[in-house]
């Protein structure tokens, strides 16, 4: 696509980029579309959260973020649209904000942290109401704890889905990980026209470390016991 200056966009953190649904859109050729890639970003001299779609040509931002570190940012599609996470700027619990959600979130269950978040678009959800696939399904992962009155700064990995009709679950800890950093989250292939997530996160000696979802992507499927990243370090 060329070279573009985001000439507007300026954060003194990490920025985050998200695709439409769990996998790109394509376009009529089959190629990725364009239009479905997001930006989001912590202002450089205020807290909002800002965000923007290609072509660059314009930025947003949501009134009455408060936010330190990278957003965690997807879009689940239909309904809800983009959905975004942060951990909160006053302290260590989290918030969310969604297109098809009104306001801004606190994220429930005493989800605290001290480093930013990731987000996913569930997989391959079904919808119970129709039995179809459900768009409208994410879940957020982080490093800390959900244990009331937490510092959140325990080396545990938790993950917890959103639905919409039925709202957040219960977190689940992903056994064996024990991170340090914030993680890192992505859908990859695992079977014909299913995505399985896998999360990536360093422990305290600096080592990387890796495990697996099913095909659904949510928190309840069961995650493959960690292995270390091959000579990563």
């Amino acid at each position: 696509m060329g070279q573009i200056k985001l000439s507007t966009f300026e954060t003194g953190a990490a920025p985050s980029l998200g695709l439409f649904g769990g996998s790109p859109s394509a376009d009529p050729d089959g190629d990725p579309d364009a239009a479905s890639l997001c930006i989001a970003w912590k202002g450089v001299s205020s807290s909002h959260l800002f965000y923007s779609q290609l072509p660059w040509t314009a930025q947003s931002h949501i009134s009455g973020s408060q936010i330190t570190g990278r957003p965690a940012l997807c879009t689940s599609g239909n309904d809800i649209g983009h959905a975004w996470a942060w951990k909160n700027a006053s302290g260590t619990g989290m918030s969310w904000a969604a297109e098809g959600v009104a306001g801004i979130q606190t994220v429930p269950n005493h989800a605290h942290t001290v480093s930013s978040p990731a987000m996913l678009v569930v997989g391959d959800a079904i919808d119970p109401a129709t039995g179809g696939i459900d768009f409208n399904v994410f879940t957020l992962f982080w490093q800390g704890d959900a244990v009331s009155g937490s510092s959140g700064a325990a080396p545990q990995l938790w993950s917890m889905s959103y639905a919409e009709g039925s709202g957040w679950g219960t977190p689940v800890q992903i056994p064996g990980a024990a991170p340090i950093t914030s993680p890192a989250a992505c859908l990859g292939p695992s079977a014909f026209n299913t995505f399985a997530a896998t999360l990536a996160w360093t422990d305290r000696n600096g080592q990387i470390w890796l495990s697996q979802g099913g095909d659904s992507g949510d928190a309840n499927t069961p995650w493959s016991t960690p292995v270390p990243g091959p000579n990563a370090c």
